[in-house]
């Protein structure tokens, strides 16, 4: 491995990292309707909006030692361990593709799942905003790599898992007599089914 490659896996590793401590954010607000720009994060418990220093991923928590600087409250471990396990993904993600287009497609999904995690568990909610988002994206980075027809191709396999699923999900709604399964879950197979081709 060339120092350049680790240079870049480190680059990926950091970006991640910041990146996962906005998908926290992401994640939080957006089911609320609330802005993911404003106002600063700030601690839960005693409202003090975080610093700049505050904010660093994974440090700013081992130099608190775990706890809010104003009112000592214990942060979750939650928060570092989605930090570092996001910085893992998109370092993962360039050894496997390098700086190419499956590059950009594999952190788009993995950029959408983990704030789908993040909505889903604290709500039980996939944001529509983020499900159009990542399929817009998605679009043009498949057409720039496989060209207008594979595009198509690949949108009709996203239809047809919308499809089944969506058919799976009013036998469901029949046999348990109530709603088996959320709308959002059809929406995200749509975006699965588009990228992860049928063989």
């Amino acid at each position: 491995m060339s120092y350049i490659d680790l240079y870049t896996i480190i680059t990926c590793f950091i970006f991640g990292l910041v990146m996962g401590s906005f998908f926290n954010v992401v994640g939080y607000r957006l089911p609320k309707g609330e802005s993911i720009l404003t106002p600063p994060s700030q601690c839960p418990k005693c409202k003090h909006k975080l610093t700049p220093f505050e904010l660093i991923p994974i440090f700013s928590f081992i130099i608190q030692k775990g706890r809010c600087k104003n009112c000592k409250e214990k942060i979750s471990l939650f928060y570092p361990f989605f930090e570092f396990f996001t910085g893992i993904c998109f370092s993962l993600s360039y050894i496997k593709f390098g700086i190419s287009i499956d590059f950009l497609i594999a952190i788009t999904l993995i950029s959408m799942l983990l704030i789908i995690i993040i909505s889903d568990y604290l709500y039980l909610i996939i944001p529509d905003e983020i499900l159009i988002i990542c399929t817009i994206l998605l679009i043009i980075e498949l057409y720039i790599k496989n060209g207008i027809i594979a595009l198509g191709w690949s949108i009709v396999d996203g239809i047809i898992a919308f499809l089944l699923m969506f058919l799976l999900k009013k036998l469901g709604d029949f046999l348990f007599k109530k709603e088996s399964m959320g709308g959002g879950d059809i929406k995200l197979l749509f975006i699965l089914g588009m990228v992860f081709k049928w063989e």
